[in-house]
């Protein structure tokens, strides 16, 4: 269980967590290197895989549906010349690497992207929080 700190630390530390994770956001685009991002209301860090972070990134940009997540990071990877793994083997075709990440968008919108925008300190925004609650 994580016990959030005080209200007035959380706010003042809340811009610089959002900057630090708009910076490893972007350092997301071409590495696997960076699992957290920090969280204003902990003082500490949140576990975010590189897909979700890719998919913050880009709501971030504006981006609004997990299918619009999915796309951006569809893109970004076959720029990259990455495909993604499904039990240790990489997806040989573009429909099983799209349904893969298809998938994980909507199990991340559904679950993980609430509590990243809880306990992250990671501004959601608001149609993918109607999205989310309207699915509930």
């Amino acid at each position: 269980m994580v016990s959030p700190q005080p209200e007035e630390i959380g706010a003042k530390v809340k811009k610089t967590s959002e900057r630090l994770n708009a910076h490893l956001l972007q350092q997301a685009r071409g590495s696997n290197d960076l699992q957290y991002l920090a969280s204003p209301v902990t003082g500490g860090g949140v576990q975010v895989n590189r897909f979700q972070q890719l998919f913050l990134l880009a709501q971030r940009q504006g981006h609004k549906q997990p299918a619009d997540w999915t796309a951006a990071t569809r893109q970004l990877r076959q720029s990259q010349g990455q495909r993604l793994l499904k039990e240790g083997k990489p997806n040989e075709s573009a429909e099983e690497n799209l349904a893969e990440l298809t998938q994980q968008a909507e199990t991340f919108a559904s679950s993980s992207c609430r509590f990243c925008g809880r306990w992250g300190g990671v501004a959601l925004n608001r149609t993918a929080r109607s999205a989310r609650a309207a699915s509930s």
